[in-house]
């Protein structure tokens, strides 16, 4: 994505024409094979009497970790991972980097060190050493990598919550301990995001040869975590500061989907970056599925021949976090429906035996279904019928759990009032801009990493 000026200036790490050999800043693979294989996490060690409460500044701003597994922190077999979303307040833009010659932008983030544990008051106990009334918080540690990776001193201003990561070729059948492991794979691991108000941006810093940085706009940063698979970074992003309501920007992405739909063109953003999984909104380990209840302004429902009368669709991992584009009722429907409302989040089918003390919430369910809702603007339609509510209650009603959640998906959805549904002339016109405009800024971003690298062969 292109880049936008700012008022907190970005200069150019002078270091840059004598950066290292990018094989020798990864991870030296060869010595990491022989590590896992007999790799035992170190074990926490605080307990009532001496933890520690977490700050959200860092005065110790050193060249950096060495960035080891053997010292990183692990609980409950879960990687433990820090990072920030850089925000400037006078321009409301958002600090991304890369990594060497690569034009995949996103937010610094690393491995919390063990001694790096720390914990902030809740009014319950979330911890798994007893401590009373504490829960974890690696402030300090997301201010530590962004220090390292961007260059950028500041405090923490807010919470934007955890987020699981994982590679599917080391998930395994017992959902809280790393077992089985593989040799060149990361372990699954827990995400926290801060939101951090800038203080200072550096011309150097321990990362500056090899991590190019960009300030965007919420849009552009939003597009581009999003077509590089960051879901955690995306999903962190909507917590800031910068969303008054994130339905809005699930609102108009559904419009810019549906007119894409309708011009037969490809959904932008698209996933360029795979190997980025992630699992489900909420809910850890659970396979995700989408229901798109539709309305029209009569508030009746669009029914079909399915079980429960709406289309459910299971989630394609392409298609994250604009999961609706995975819905056949989608599909059928783009070009007759307004803008689409994020509704619920729901887990169902349980998973017997797991850790249920609420520090993390992990593998309690099996499945993971979210729930959309849109108004179709012309009632008239050959892809099913329309019931009222009621109707539709006493014709598909079911006992089971996943009717159960439906049923509060369909009271809870809204209808939009379709007079005031007057698209603009020119936004289709827009879109294919959004799309160009998109296309070029990765172009200059992969122009620019040639030059970087036949720079560094000279």
């Amino acid at each position: 994505m292109s880049s936008v000026s700012t008022g907190v200036a970005i200069k150019p790490s002078k270091k840059y024409s004598t950066s290292p050999d990018l094989k020798k800043v990864y991870f030296n693979f060869k010595r990491l094979e022989k590590q896992v294989s007999s790799f035992k996490p170190l074990q926490v060690t605080t307990n009532k009497s001496n933890y520690q409460f977490c700050k959200n500044y860092i005065t110790n701003y050193s060249n950096g970790t060495d960035g080891q597994r053997e010292t990183q922190l692990f609980i409950k077999g879960y990687r433990i991972v820090a990072g920030c979303i850089i925000i400037d307040e006078k321009t409301q833009k958002v600090m991304l980097l890369t990594y060497g010659n690569s034009h995949h932008y996103h937010s610094p983030k690393g491995g919390v060190e063990i001694d790096e544990l720390k914990y902030t008051k809740t009014n319950r106990t979330e911890n798994y050493e007893g401590i009373p009334n504490v829960g974890y918080s690696f402030m300090e540690s997301a201010l530590r990598e962004t220090w390292e990776e961007a260059g950028v001193k500041g405090t923490i201003s807010k919470e934007l919550g955890l987020y699981y990561y994982y590679d599917s070729s080391v998930i395994t059948d017992k959902l809280h301990e790393w077992v089985n492991k593989k040799p060149k794979k990361f372990p699954k691991s827990i995400e926290y995001y801060y939101e951090m108000k800038v203080e200072e941006v550096c011309d150097v810093w321990p990362d500056g040869p090899v991590r190019p940085r960009k300030w965007f706009g919420l849009q552009e940063c939003l597009d581009e975590l999003v077509s590089n698979g960051r879901y955690a970074q995306f999903k962190a992003v909507l917590k800031s500061s910068l969303v008054k309501n994130k339905n809005d920007i699930y609102r108009d992405q559904f419009r810019r989907d549906a007119l894409a739909l309708e011009a037969k063109q490809e959904y932008w953003p698209r996933l360029y970056n795979k190997k980025y999984k992630k699992v489900s909104e909420d809910y850890s380990g659970a396979e995700v599925y989408v229901c798109l209840i539709v309305y029209n302004h009569n508030r009746e429902i669009l029914v079909n021949d399915k079980q429960f009368g709406i289309c459910i669709n299971k989630v394609l991992i392409e298609h994250e976090p604009y999961v609706w584009r995975s819905s056949d009722t989608f599909k059928a429907n783009a070009k007759n429906l307004t803008y689409g409302k994020l509704v619920s989040v729901d887990g169902y089918d349980p998973v017997k035996g797991v850790d249920k003390s609420g520090v993390f919430d992990l593998g309690q369910f099996r499945k993971c279904i979210q729930f959309y809702s849109a108004t179709m603007k012309d009632s008239s339609t050959n892809t099913g019928k329309w019931l009222s509510i009621k109707a539709w209650q006493k014709e598909y009603k079911q006992n089971n759990d996943l009717y159960k959640l439906i049923l509060k998906a369909v009271d809870s959805g809204e209808v939009e009032n379709v007079a005031n549904f007057e698209p603009p002339i020119y936004e289709s016109m827009q879109l294919e801009i959004d799309r160009l405009k998109g296309d070029l800024a990765r172009t200059k971003n992969e122009l620019t990493s040639t030059k970087i690298t036949l720079a560094q062969k000279k």
